[in-house]
């Protein structure tokens, strides 16, 4: 089935991690800052698709498979991760789409995601980037997401 929509090629060629880091086809430039444009990519890929499916369900395979890959650096998932929950919560708080709360189901692998990063950058003193992981995480919290989830 040809379509337009980049998640449902994604979903369909089973690509989904591709699409959630912006690979290939799935980049989407950002304007202000020339990177992967995550916002973008879910006002005109994943919200129409998911509205037409009815569930926002799929959402979750995508941050599962990113949660769970080997194949890219734990900050880099790390931070995609909180991009793509920070843009779902947001969204969701301006009333740009309706959903239940599907991140609710994978708290438990993103917060053992999250644990794991946080426990390695305490380690390596890293405190600057620890600090933004954490400042991302509040501004979830301000949204909605992620509550449960207690920072050090």
């Amino acid at each position: 089935m040809s379509t337009n929509n980049l998640f449902q090629q994604a979903i369909e060629k089973k690509e989904l991690l591709d699409f959630a880091q912006g690979s290939s086809a799935y980049f989407l430039v950002d304007r202000e800052t020339g990177e992967h444009w995550v916002l973008g990519t879910w006002l005109n890929e994943v919200i129409p698709y998911c509205q037409q499916i009815r569930t926002f369900q799929v959402v979750c395979d995508m941050l599962l498979e990113l949660i769970h890959t080997t194949f890219l650096p734990v900050s880099l998932k790390v931070n995609l991760i909180l991009y793509h929950i920070h843009v779902f919560y947001y969204l969701k708080k301006e009333h740009r789409f309706n959903s239940s709360d599907v991140v609710k189901s994978i708290e438990l692998d993103v917060f053992k995601l999250l644990y794991e990063y946080t426990d390695l950058l305490t380690r390596a003193k890293q405190e600057d980037q620890l600090q933004q992981v954490y400042q991302s995480i509040g501004v979830i919290q301000k949204n909605g997401g992620l509550n449960t989830y207690k920072i050090a």
